[in-house]
């Protein structure tokens, strides 16, 4: 699925989006900043896996990352380096299986954290300082716990 940047940005939902509480349509649409454009783009295509999904010609990169949700990159270097998102990938062995594909790719966390419940996250922090998160829950929970990661290293 591509997303329509103009229409995602405009508070339009997109078709068949997920409903949230009173019905309203919800779709994830997060954005990085970044001051070099370049340099980002190659980072984050290592860090995703993939060129993105649809480049807007205007210093904007977008990827897929599932049904509804998407991540991008805008070249704003007066806001780059303060982003901060967390991408869930399953399960604890899933997250291990994906920082093994990225650390393929030159891309090595630059702290694992864990909650009480046993979650973990991996983080990555971009060339110009903003965190990306990579996380997943034991096998046996239904969804990541409320509570705020513990920091592990």
């Amino acid at each position: 699925m591509r997303y329509d940047v103009a229409t995602v940005r405009g508070g339009v939902p997109l078709a068949g989006a997920p409903r949230y509480r009173s019905g309203m349509a919800i779709d994830l649409y997060a954005g990085v900043c970044v001051g070099d454009y370049d340099r980002a783009l190659d980072w984050y295509e290592r860090l995703l896996g993939a060129p993105p999904s649809l480049e807007t010609g205007e210093g904007e990169a977008v990827w897929d990352l599932g049904e509804h949700r998407a991540l991008f990159i805008d070249h704003r270097p007066e806001h780059a380096g303060h982003g901060r998102h967390t991408i869930f990938v399953g399960t604890v062995e899933d997250l291990q299986v994906w920082v093994a594909r990225v650390a393929d790719r030159g891309i090595e966390p630059v702290r694992w954290e864990e909650s009480p419940d046993g979650m973990r996250e991996a983080m990555y922090q971009d060339p110009e300082g903003s965190v990306i998160y990579f996380g997943g829950t034991p096998a046996d929970a239904a969804r990541p716990s409320a509570g705020a990661p513990r920091h592990t290293s």
